[in-house]
């Protein structure tokens, strides 16, 4: 830093008044940076939620702690922990439908089965749609392979497929 040169007393007390502004200014810059590297952070907070349910009929027990593990060659592996999208509830209404191969890539097969899965939608309430895609073969050439319908397109039901 080069000192400027002061003459009068006048000069002297406009240089030091403006570094003191510039000393404030690089100290609060730097009170920032330390809280940006050094502070606390929202994401590594996990807030404890102590309010009751709205619906207390949907409280589940209290999960236990134990962590099940499962040896796998050479370390362990936590078994992964059931959450609320394992299991479709049985007591929900349910659409079926059929999704088959275009009648030019099944020529000369034969139906050997479906692949089955479902997906939760809702139209005035909550449904499960259950989708069947055909699976077929050709008995007499197995190099051809199977032939699968393609799966179901996205939430807005974009199926590339044709539905049956």
């Amino acid at each position: 830093m080069v000192l400027p040169e002061v003459t009068t007393f006048d000069e002297a007390r406009q240089i030091i008044r403006e570094q003191a502004e510039e000393i404030e200014k690089l100290s609060n810059e730097l009170a920032w940076f330390k809280r940006q590297m050094f502070g606390s952070k929202t994401e590594h907070y996990i807030p404890e939620d102590n309010t009751p349910s709205l619906f207390p009929e949907e409280e589940s027990p209290e999960p236990s702690k134990e962590v099940q593990t499962a040896t796998v060659s050479e370390h362990e592996r936590k078994v992964r922990q059931p959450n609320a999208l394992s299991e479709i509830p049985a007591d929900l209404p349910r659409e079926e439908r059929v999704i088959d191969v275009p009648e030019e890539e099944r020529e000369g097969m034969i139906l050997i089965g479906y692949d089955e899965s479902e997906r939760i939608a809702f139209r005035t309430g909550l449904y499960v749609i259950h989708f069947k895609r055909a699976k077929y073969a050709d008995p007499s050439d197995a190099l051809r392979g199977v032939v699968t319908a393609p799966a179901p397109g996205d939430g807005f039901d974009s199926v590339r497929a044709k539905i049956m």
